[in-house]
């Protein structure tokens, strides 16, 4: 019986830390690659979650990335917090939040001029 997996079927293999890690390749998009990845401790606990992406890939449910910008996390952040601090302090941490959000657009800026 053949281990290899058909086109379009995913992959699971094992890193070299130890843990599992299953891949499906969702195709192109704006001419770069799309692929999900899923880790887990165990071959089993990949293998599980497999069928779950592939069939949300065949039924063209988007599946988005689950990592969140700093920025996002900010603003959520202040959202949750507004009724819970004082103008005043709710104000510092809006201005802090801004200056970091411009910081972390410089530091793409260099990061993609130095390409």
């Amino acid at each position: 019986m053949s281990r290899r997996r058909g086109h379009g079927e995913g992959s699971i293999s094992q890193r070299a830390d130890g843990r599992w890690m299953a891949r499906v390749d969702l195709g192109y998009q704006n001419g770069k690659r799309r692929r999900k990845t899923v880790y887990g401790r165990t071959r089993k606990a990949v293998a599980d979650q497999l069928p779950r992406i592939l069939q949300a890939a065949q039924q063209g449910n988007v599946i988005t990335d689950e990592r969140q910008t700093v920025d996002r996390y900010l603003q959520d952040w202040l959202k949750h917090k507004e009724s819970r601090l004082r103008p005043r302090a709710f104000a510092t941490y809006q201005q802090a939040a801004s200056v970091a959000r411009h910081r972390v657009h410089r530091a793409r800026e260099a990061q993609s001029s130095a390409r």
